[in-house]
């Protein structure tokens, strides 16, 4: 079966981040709001999108687990997720005044994203690539060439070439 043939020693080492990104990368600014962010999400069907400022750097990368986190809170305070879990029995009182006790609701990608990023570059071999990210738990890595966004990898982006690695084989 397919799954069971190890990818070559030139597969392995000539696969490149540039071989397998997406080029066309959705991206937001800091300044788009929330409720543009999540049609954004669902007109393309995505679940993330890095966060780019006017000179094309990477500020940020915000996920729909960023927005959806973001607006939980807001209805129901700074809880842990223990207490989210609870929501889903009849005993749990949601927080009555969660923006009094927490602050005013985020508004824009900027409120939410996450600032720190992990980037490549082009010529980050994919056996590198998809260590890195299965070391760090992140699903899509920005890709970057003299500090500006060229494309993105993906979880799915690296199954694919992988898969098309093996039939190739």
């Amino acid at each position: 079966m397919c799954w069971e043939r190890k990818l070559s020693e030139s597969q392995r080492t000539s696969l490149t981040a540039k071989d397998v990104m997406t080029r066309d990368v959705v991206t937001v600014s800091p300044s788009t709001s929330l409720k543009t962010l999540g049609r954004i999400l669902a007109e393309h069907n995505i679940t993330g999108v890095p966060v780019v400022n006017d000179e094309g750097k990477i500020a940020g990368i915000v996920s729909e687990t960023d927005l959806i986190l973001s607006q939980l809170r807001m209805r129901i305070g700074n809880r842990d997720y223990d207490d989210i879990f609870d929501l889903f029995s009849a005993s749990t009182e949601l927080a009555a005044e969660p923006q009094a006790r927490y602050g005013p609701a985020p508004r824009w990608v900027e409120d939410i994203m996450t600032k720190r990023v992990i980037v490549v570059g082009e010529d980050t071999a994919v056996t590198d690539l998809a260590s890195l990210m299965a070391d760090k738990g992140i699903h899509r890595v920005p890709v970057v060439r003299d500090g500006k966004l060229v494309g993105i990898v993906s979880a799915l982006d690296l199954l694919k070439a992988i898969a098309d690695a093996l039939r190739s084989g």
